[in-house]
């Protein structure tokens, strides 16, 4: 729960480190489907074993000028598992209305 850092922070964040792997996903996917791939560059990726971030070119599919990378199904989701709001609502919320200020002594004195 830090300032600023919502969904669209998280997500590309995350991206920017796994982005390597998936680029070796995208190109198992496109030669499994034989979607045709080109050489096109991409942001910097992060090179594990080096702990490095390395800028280069990779086969990947290409939509209108852009490459394209894919993301598993499974890691896939509009919402996280994370939500501050939804952390705020469920958590915060009930306990404060379980123990409210005189009853529960959330606070010293």
């Amino acid at each position: 729960m830090v300032e600023g850092m919502g969904r669209d922070k998280i997500s590309d964040l995350t991206t920017n480190v796994i982005r390597g792997d998936l680029v070796e996903y995208t190109q198992g996917q496109c030669s499994l489907w034989n979607i045709p791939t080109r050489e096109a560059p991409l942001p910097p990726t992060l090179d594990v074993d080096e702990m490095r971030w390395r800028s280069g070119y990779h086969h990947l599919p290409v939509y209108e000028g852009k490459p394209v990378l894919l993301v598993p199904k499974a890691i896939a989701r509009y919402s996280s598992t994370y939500d501050h709001q939804k952390y705020y609502r469920k958590v915060v919320l009930e306990y404060l209305q379980a123990y409210p200020f005189g009853k529960g002594r959330l606070v010293d004195g």
